[in-house]
């Protein structure tokens, strides 16, 4: 039976018992005591034992979790319990799109945290595998596989009409834990704000429409969070964070009544994830008679405190922006009926 070993210099040393019978049957165990020149013996090595080496040389590691933390993966696994540990090797890819390929190893056994750059988590999810190696290069079989979910949202109906008041998510499932995923939780945060428990919904559920939206805020944040079953090592997995927008809506009466029985009295408009706005009106003959910037401004149709003596008629010009940053202008007619 052969031994390799490394001296203090790191040069690979070797010995050949050749007295042994039936390895794999019988368990020979070695180890290594180094005695000095003074005659004092060192600490004993690990222990060496033929079965062992033989059944399982290497044995695997565990990946407890992949998860997204900014624009990373971070990859998670159990220490290696390898004695003459040599290194890890990381397997990556693609959900769903071919095998795993090598892409690093580390040589550093309490190391055990890989952190991937090298992704873009808004878009792909992210497969990855550990692989334990010892000194002498005998390999263990790879690990479970761990994959980073990625959540999706949209603010448009079946037909693609927007705004819609509400988000559809749907987010990828956690791939695979040894416990299962027992639930997810949705977070979620207006754009000002950090994020915060919306909802938990119980695994296999992967979607959740959000209807609870504030008519004065158009852009919201969401994540997902996967939670281990409870039989395994109670790890989580967070997806990519995402952004979604509702599209500004404003909506424009064409006519008020100003008969002073307080029901639509004065001029006013009803909006929606508005962020910036300003309302002009205008006479016949040209003459702004009404602006202002507020959305809860009403007007009551008086113009240099004369009240209504020139025309019932006018035209107004609305322009206002959302979350989307873009510009909307609306114009139309108003009819003041007495």
């Amino acid at each position: 039976m052969r031994l390799a070993f490394r001296n203090s210099k790191s040069t690979i040393l070797g010995f050949t018992d050749a007295d042994v019978r039936l390895p794999r049957e019988r368990d020979y165990t070695y180890y290594l005591v180094v005695e000095n020149i003074c005659n004092y013996l060192g600490e004993q090595s690990y222990n060496l034992s033929s079965v062992k080496e033989s059944e399982i040389p290497v044995e695997a590691t565990y990946l407890k979790t992949t998860t997204v933390v900014g624009q990373k993966i971070n990859v998670q696994f159990l220490k290696s319990l390898e004695d003459d540990f040599g290194h890890y090797e990381i397997y990556k890819g693609s959900r769903d799109k071919g095998p795993l390929k090598y892409i690093t190893s580390i040589f550093d056994i309490n190391d055990t945290m890989f952190v991937d750059s090298n992704v873009d988590v808004n878009t792909t999810s992210y497969c990855y595998k550990i692989r334990v190696a010892d000194d002498c290069g005998h390999l263990s079989v790879l690990s479970n596989i761990g994959c980073s979910m990625v959540i999706r949202g949209e603010a448009l109906n079946e037909k693609g009409v927007d705004p819609r008041f509400k988000f559809d998510l749907t987010w990828d499932d956690y791939i695979t834990w040894e416990g299962g995923v027992k639930e997810y939780e949705l977070i979620k945060a207006v754009d000002t704000g950090s994020l915060r428990p919306l909802v938990r919904v119980p695994s296999p559920t992967l979607d959740y429409r959000d209807s609870d939206l504030d008519f004065d805020w158009g852009g919201y944040w969401y994540s997902v969070i996967a939670y281990e079953g409870d039989t395994g090592y109670a790890a989580t997995s967070r997806s990519n964070d995402i952004y979604l927008i509702q599209p500004p809506l404003v909506f424009v009466p064409n006519a008020v009544t100003s008969n002073g029985d307080n029901l639509n009295d004065s001029f006013g408009w009803s909006d929606v994830f508005v962020r910036e706005f300003e309302m002009r009106v205008y006479n016949r003959w040209g003459e702004k008679v009404f602006e202002t910037t507020y959305k809860n401004k009403v007007w009551a149709g008086d113009y240099k405190d004369d009240g209504i003596k020139y025309s019932n008629v006018y035209f107004w010009i609305v322009t206002y922006k959302g979350w989307d940053n873009y510009v909307y202008t609306d114009k139309g007619t108003l009819t003041i009926i007495k």
